[in-house]
């Protein structure tokens, strides 16, 4: 996110008329550029059809993703800060999730990081989610089922509503039909095609 923010202002410029809404995900994860796209795998730990139980085993550290994260996190909210466009920071998860609390070395972290964690909102984990995932989508992506926890756009409409942010009318016609649309949807190739307009927005995409 850091780097697609940084290289977003190069482009854009972000100015006065802008809006900037960054929500931080899990922590734990392994996103890398490779052969000209990013590669996200989500949670390392969960991850295995990117990387192997060896790799797991002999690099992975919830600890050292907190150490990393929180840098970056409280790196690119000062950046934020700076630019003449209005942010909002947000997170789906507290940022103690899949950490040893009982450690006295991660509750310094936090404790050193206390400014960036107690400016952050309630996550969306606790304030919309009550502390459980849901299931999610099934997609068949294209022979074998894919499964999407994300929350549905309901979701995050109820979360942003929840936080004070005004919301318009519109915005919850949109949340609802999309949500509809997403248990209606069975396979990767509905999904694109019921949300082409954003796949094909005239954004320009960040590399």
């Amino acid at each position: 996110m850091s780097v697609r923010i940084t290289e977003a202002n190069l482009r854009y410029k972000f100015n006065e008329d802008d809006l900037i809404m960054v929500m931080w995900t899990t922590f734990c994860r392994e996103d890398r550029y490779r052969n000209g796209s990013w590669m996200m795998s989500g949670n390392i730990f969960s991850a295995l059809h990117d990387y192997s139980e060896e790799f797991v085993r002999k690099y992975a550290d919830p600890k050292g993703y907190l150490i990393r994260d929180l840098a970056v996190i409280t790196q690119t909210t000062a950046f934020l800060k700076t630019l003449p466009a209005t942010s909002i920071t947000m997170a789906s998860v507290p940022y103690d999730h899949q950490q040893d609390t009982s450690d006295t070395s991660v509750k310094e972290i936090l404790e050193l990081y206390k400014d960036t964690v107690l400016s952050t909102p309630p996550c969306l984990f606790e304030l919309e989610m009550n502390g459980q995932w849901e299931n999610g989508h099934e997609y068949l992506d294209p022979k074998e089922m894919f499964r999407d926890y994300h929350p549905n756009p309901l979701r995050y409409y109820n979360y942003l509503k929840k936080l004070g942010l005004p919301l318009s009318g519109k915005s919850l016609n949109y949340a609802q039909k999309s949500t509809e649309d997403l248990h209606r949807i069975r396979t990767r190739a509905e999904l694109e095609l019921s949300f082409s307009e954003i796949k094909h927005s005239k954004v320009r995409p960040i590399l």
